[in-house]
């Protein structure tokens, strides 16, 4: 059965997604549990940390987070539900992945990492997400991709968001030469890099 916006219903959860309860926490488990090693019960302390944290989002960030809506009430545990994207499971895609915040920032970094080059698209979503990925981790990532596009570049150095360092910013440009001219035009404009570091951006071309 499937209700508006293509997501799964499930007969008598009213609101159908996760809470902060024994029922959430074991489901959690179990999903963990079929994909990967061990039983549910070796995850359920680490389950019910992480659906106490899922409880907080709305049910439509869960459903993003899984890749379908997920069930709630005393049928939790039983549900039929898809098994679940989580961590501790094995990896889906790096939108999958960036679209959970339940992730730290080693697990994602891992995931991405696994899947690059990345796209265009999952590369911005990486460079702002909430919460963001570790400077070490960011800065490694964008090393992996190799070449960057033009327009990488570019919402590298407008983000008000960024959490790169400015050196690591520096070294990531310097490292693409030649910069497009768009692209020299943002590095001489932004305030993602120390004037020392724009000139030697600058400099390296």
């Amino acid at each position: 059965m499937v209700i508006g916006g293509g997501l799964p219903a499930f007969v008598g959860s009213a609101r159908a997604q996760l809470s902060d309860s024994e029922g959430s926490a074991r489901w959690i488990a179990q999903k963990i549990a079929a994909n990967g090693n061990g039983t549910s019960e070796d995850y359920l302390d680490y389950a019910g940390r992480l659906a106490k944290t899922i409880s907080q989002y709305s049910a439509a960030t869960q459903s993003e987070i899984f890749g379908f809506l997920p069930p709630s009430g005393a049928a939790e545990a039983n549900s039929a539900a898809p098994a679940a994207s989580l961590p501790g499971s094995v990896p889906t895609s790096p939108a999958s992945a960036l679209a959970n915040p339940a992730l730290t920032s080693g697990e994602l970094f891992d995931i991405l990492l696994q899947n690059s080059p990345l796209s265009e698209q999952d590369i911005l979503k990486a460079l702002e997400r909430a919460p963001s990925l570790e400077k070490n981790h960011l800065t490694d990532l964008l090393k992996a991709q190799g070449k960057l596009s033009k327009g990488t570049l570019i919402s590298a150095l407008a983000s008000a968001k960024l959490k790169l360092p400015p050196a690591d910013l520096k070294a990531l440009l310097i490292s693409q030469t030649p910069l497009d001219r768009v692209v020299l035009k943002k590095v001489a404009g932004t305030s993602n890099l120390l004037s020392s570091d724009i000139a030697e951006v600058l400099a390296a071309q």
